[in-house]
């Protein structure tokens, strides 16, 4: 049966020869980064932190590890100049990296033959003796580990789950003092095991001592089998610890860096450190600009469906999609020498296309490398890096349902938007490409002492009496910026900005009209127009408590601390909470534009635009102050009690009586019979119409301390509000 499968994907890789008749071109790269600079060095440190997490699993459970999980710098929305030390260039060592050169020798040809007894050095020499070349701290991606390794948190890997994972893999690797010991169940398809054993050998020698004792299963074929949903329940057993080069989200494979990092020779692709300096060379040939504008694709389309969709898109008499659309038939460019496979030879289109095979595609990295635009049709797997990749940030999403279009508007956008589409592209977005860059010095000393200048705004129009006219002083004519000194100021928006584009994404191909707009106001509470700078509003319903109030108080601040910055506009705002605006009734090719609603949150089957909450500016019904000021409190009661001091429970106080998940939480209160770790306290605030005896009568609250005052109700609904 496996032979079956392999044959069956020999046949695939190379094709049926039935699209041979696809002329052969050029291959493009896909958008923002250039992958790895360095091959031993990235994939090393991620293979340690993989095998020591591995083999110290219970180290996600230690008080260390929970520590170092809540130090300030992990905040996103506490914004400091700490993000804005300078990264001095003339600091970056100018004595070049001594290359480590590791012979292929061994353990390659016949897995059962003994390596030299010199093979392995007996201590560790860093690679570059100059530490501050060094990063100091993983790459993004490193993160994903943990996530990897969570199904065998509580139980550990013991012997018979190792076992358990040998159904289908392809070898065994055992690492005892700093030696390799593999045995092989079944051969891989072309030399996936050796290249991969190969990079391994290579940490060995690397890292002497440094590598811990472990064991291992690894599966070669690329897509995943450890299905998520058999491992589920109370009673299930824990899961196969197996290895492999690509996972999705319902599988629990682990990932590891694929076999081409160390050279796949079949298809004559070089290890990735050459690689990726010629890599560089082409990009410099052809500047950006000076590129074809096109969408480019050249693979082999009978292994998916979804490629051969792709076809599709190719340019004909009737439409040209701006995509242009090569099917690549290996057999042939084996035998004309790979003289139309070259990969430094194909940055010369401004986009380039990256679509899954028959599951991820190592192709993905190449794509990447080249600093043209990348396309990126919806993918289902990962591999280690790609779960880091941020949409428009490190590449331009295309939608898997309707390919055509969605590439004819990404290339249509990003000829109209030369510039924007350059800064897309910009070496600083490499997520693979290891460079001394990562290294910059952090100088404490050099944060500005210069104070920030703080801006009062005051709270003296459009609040009371909505349709109340502002000073005319109200609204600054010119810009200022808030602090002088720029080296204080960030100069990348938060990473969370991006979602502003996908939260648009339904109104891409239609635009917004009139007739749009005005279809929102079925639930909106109130219309907001900006013109020249000015609000102007027009309320529907008043909103709950001062929602309405506190949000269009942000948006005059806005509108003050960037004059003539904000864009004019018109828009509909929804202060209930739930999102209303269903995906599935705008689903389809005749359906019609989705309704633009702006609320505080939405879901994965709601269209509703988030915006901040209210309390972002202040919650006067509660006491609660806006957040700047909120902030700053938090920051010295943190100071007051250091973790290791606090009281060692889980901790949660609110409303339960609002959603049933939060009735259930108070199930896991403290009690005679368990303790589940947990004290949670049922919050009621003062103002409402609950009465809290038949609360407590038709709710067994266990031993949940209740507060005296009872729960607020919104008098315009009669439903319980937070």
């Amino acid at each position: 049966m496996r032979e079956n499968t392999q044959g069956i994907q020999r046949f695939i890789f190379y094709g049926s020869g039935f699209y041979r008749h696809f002329t052969d071109t050029i291959w493009l790269p896909l958008i923002s980064w250039k992958p790895p600079s360095s091959t031993s060095r990235l994939i090393i440190f991620f293979v340690i932190i993989l095998f020591g997490a591995l083999i110290s699993t219970r180290l996600l459970d230690t008080t260390v590890t929970s520590i170092a999980g809540n130090s300030p710098e992990k905040s996103i929305l506490t914004t400091t100049k700490t993000h804005s030390y300078p990264h001095k260039i003339d600091e970056i060592p100018k004595k070049p990296r001594k290359k480590i050169e590791i012979p292929l020798n061994c353990s390659l040809g016949n897995l059962r033959r003994t390596c030299p007894a010199d093979y392995y050095p007996s201590k560790f020499h860093p690679e570059d003796p100059d530490s501050s070349s060094t990063p100091s701290t993983c790459p993004d991606y490193f993160r994903w580990i943990y996530e990897d390794l969570r199904p065998w948190r509580d139980t550990g890997i013991t012997r018979e789950i190792v076992e358990s994972a040998n159904r289908t893999a392809n070898f065994r690797l055992v690492i005892v003092n700093g030696r390799a010991y593999v045995e092989t169940f079944q051969k891989s398809f072309q030399s996936r095991d050796v290249f991969t054993l190969w990079g391994i050998l290579q940490l060995l020698r690397r890292y002497p001592g440094k590598v811990p004792d472990l064991e291992l299963m690894f599966d070669c074929v690329d897509w995943p089998v450890i299905r998520t949903k058999s491992y589920r329940g109370p009673n299930a057993p824990a899961p196969p610890p197996l290895f492999r080069y690509c996972g999705d989200d319902a599988t629990l494979d682990i990932v590891f860096p694929d076999w081409s990092f160390w050279g796949w020779p079949e298809i004559n692709i070089k290890p990735w450190g050459a690689l990726l300096e010629e890599l560089k060379e082409g990009n410099k040939r052809t500047k950006w600009m000076d590129r074809e504008p096109y969408a480019y694709w050249k693979g082999n389309p009978t292994v998916a469906e979804t490629r051969m969709d792709l076809l599709k898109c190719n340019v004909s008499d009737k439409e040209d999609w701006g995509a242009r659309v090569y099917a690549q038939d290996w057999i042939r460019e084996s035998q004309q020498g790979y003289k139309q496979s070259d990969l430094a030879s194909q940055c010369i289109h401004r986009y380039k296309i990256y679509i899954e095979g028959s599951a991820w595609s190592v192709s993905e990295k190449y794509i990447l490398a080249c600093d043209s635009v990348s396309l990126i049709v919806k993918p289902r797997y990962y591999d280690f890096f790609t779960r880091s990749l941020m949409p428009v940030h490190h590449y331009w999403p295309i939608r898997d349902d309707d390919k055509c279009r969605s590439l004819k508007f990404a290339v249509k956008w990003g000829n109209s938007h030369k510039q924007k589409s350059i800064a897309g592209n910009s070496p600083e977005k490499s997520i693979l490409t290891t460079t001394k860059t990562h290294s910059y010095p952090h100088k404490i000393d050099e944060i500005p002492k210069k104070p920030r200048k703080k801006i009062e705004i005051p709270l003296n129009c459009s609040l009371g009496n909505l349709r109340r006219t502002c000073p005319a002083d109200y609204y600054p004519s010119k810009f200022h910026p808030e602090d002088p000194d720029s080296s204080s100021t960030p100069s990348t928006c938060p990473d969370y900005f991006r979602w502003i584009y996908e939260d648009l994404r339904p109104w891409r191909d239609t635009g917004i009209t009139r007739e749009i707009v005005e279809s929102a106001n079925r639930t909106a509470n109130f219309r907001l127009v900006i013109v020249n700078g000015r609000a102007y509003v027009e309320t529907f319903q008043k909103s709950f408590q001062s929602r309405d109030v506190f949000t269009l108080w942000g948006i005059l601040q806005l509108l003050r601390r960037y004059p003539g910055k904000v864009p004019d506009l018109e828009l509909m705002f929804d202060c209930v909470d739930w999102p209303v605006i269903r995906t599935k009734s705008y689903r389809g090719p005749n359906a019609p534009a989705p309704p633009p609603l702006f609320r505080y949150c939405g879901d994965d089957a709601t269209l509703d635009i988030v915006f901040p909450d209210w309390s972002f500016w202040g919650w006067p019904e509660i006491n609660i102050k806006p957040w700047g000021a909120l902030l700053e409190e938090l920051k010295e009661g943190n100071k007051r009690t250091k973790w290791m001091d606090r009281e060692p429970y889980a901790y949660w106080k609110g409303n339960p009586t609002v959603a049933e998940t939060r009735m259930d939480l108070l199930k896991c209160n403290v009690s005679d019979k368990e303790d589940w770790g947990a004290r949670v306290y049922a919050q009621f605030w003062k103002g409402g119409f609950i009465n809290l005896d038949q609360f407590r009568s038709s709710v067994d609250l266990g031993t949940s301390r209740v507060a005296k005052s009872p729960s607020l109700i919104d008098p315009h609904t009669s439903g319980l509000r937070k």
